[in-house]
């Protein structure tokens, strides 16, 4: 008996897609837009609200059941509006009959997330209001005015309420909760005492994200790229490139779903790139998991080459759009050869050259090494025909790439 009322609970949540029930006669009418986010993407719902205003949202089953952050949106008009739901992960109803809504006219059955968010949020917002008053009163008056005294003992006050407020935070890893330190990285409130130094608040942003940020949270929020770039310039500018290293493989040791490693692979590599760090980029190739990664799209595209027992793209060298020269990965390793080394340096280089004649000196030695030289001089095409470099092949060919 117990195993068919199993059967039959696991089947009622198979075929029941998880469901949003929505009232909002006052947008009639309007078309809209629901978005579900899943890192850097998003997957987007469309419809019309009907004629009574009562309609429903299905999250897609590959996306189900879904605990996170969506956004509603109306697309048809010039006023717009919309809304921004935390979805529990199970079915929920919200309703509003406002055509102007306000937080209080919006009405949740089975989701007291939003709610309690919206509360987390005005209390802390109300702390920092009365705190950056404070500051400012007692940079204006002097400690001998009457006055001073009562504004440094509120701000004291309202030191010590945020205080208390961001352990009481920390001591529940709800989502409402790891949703308000992810908003509070990325409005630039952070994560530290308010009135602590920018060097400490973006050490302390930087500690939390490692520590104790919920990266499912994260994925699911909105946030992904914003909270990913912040803490990229964190390490690149505040702290050092070693750090940055540790930290990846600590992050990534985190990150057991396949899907989640591989965007934020993708996003610390996009970034990365965008920095001009690629030698970053080299040093995460001997890190990465690649049995986590579940494409190689986007800027992983840079670690496909990676791959044990893949071939290295072709070199192709043309001064002209109509020839060019291709010199193909696969075939440098025929003939025993384990090694290729190409040298890319400017024409009518003095050093250059003398660095290359001394590579020629020794290249004997290099030869009993299995390594194998390719020249090839653009700017003095009339020393070696093409004909000529293909016989040289199969003995020593240096590249020599003009910049």
């Amino acid at each position: 008996m117990k195993y068919l009322l199993f059967i039959i609970m696991l089947f009622f949540q198979i075929t029941n897609a998880q469901k949003i029930s929505m009232y909002f006669p006052a947008f009639a009418g309007k078309t809209y837009d629901f978005i579900l986010f899943h890192g850097s993407k998003t997957n987007v719902l469309k419809g019309t609200i009907p004629s009574d205003g009562k309609f429903s949202i299905e999250i897609p089953k590959e996306f189900s059941p879904y605990h996170g952050m969506s956004r509603w949106l109306i697309t048809n008009t010039e006023e717009g509006g919309g809304l921004d739901m935390i979805i529990p992960g199970s079915d929920f109803s919200v309703e509003c009959l406002a055509k102007k809504p306000s937080e209080n006219d919006i009405v949740y059955k089975g989701n007291i997330e939003n709610k309690k968010l919206d509360s987390l949020f005005r209390y802390q917002n109300n702390i920092i209001d009365k705190y950056s008053l404070m500051s400012k009163a007692i940079n204006i008056y002097k400690k001998t005015e009457n006055n001073y005294n009562l504004y440094y003992n509120e701000y004291n006050k309202q030191l010590n309420n945020y205080n208390n407020f961001l352990e009481n935070i920390s001591r529940s890893n709800t989502y409402i909760n790891q949703f308000l330190m992810i908003n509070n990285i990325t409005t630039g409130v952070g994560r530290s005492r308010l009135n602590a130094d920018e060097t400490t608040k973006v050490k302390d942003v930087s500690r939390y994200i490692i520590e104790h940020m919920d990266w499912q949270i994260l994925y699911t929020s909105g946030y992904w790229d914003t909270v990913i770039k912040d803490w990229i310039d964190i390490q690149i500018n505040f702290l050092n490139e070693e750090i940055f290293m540790e930290n990846f493989s600590i992050t990534s040791t985190k990150l057991e779903n396949p899907e989640i490693y591989t965007s934020y692979v993708e996003r610390i590599t996009h970034y990365l790139t965008i920095l001009g760090k690629d030698d970053l980029i080299q040093k995460l190739t001997k890190v990465l998991s690649f049995q986590k990664l579940i494409n190689y799209d986007g800027a992983l595209s840079l670690y496909k080459n990676a791959l044990i027992g893949n071939h290295a793209p072709n070199l192709i060298i043309s001064e002209q759009r109509s020839s060019a020269l291709v010199l193909k990965s696969a075939d440098f390793a025929k003939g025993g050869y384990e090694n290729t080394l190409l040298l890319f340096y400017q024409s009518d280089c003095e050093h250059c050259e003398s660095v290359l004649n001394e590579i020629l000196e020794k290249y004997s030695i290099l030869e009993r090494k299995k390594l194998r030289l390719l020249q090839y001089q653009l700017t003095q095409m009339n020393k070696f025909s093409k004909n000529h470099l293909q016989n040289l092949c199969g003995r020593i060919l240096i590249v020599i790439f003009k910049v």
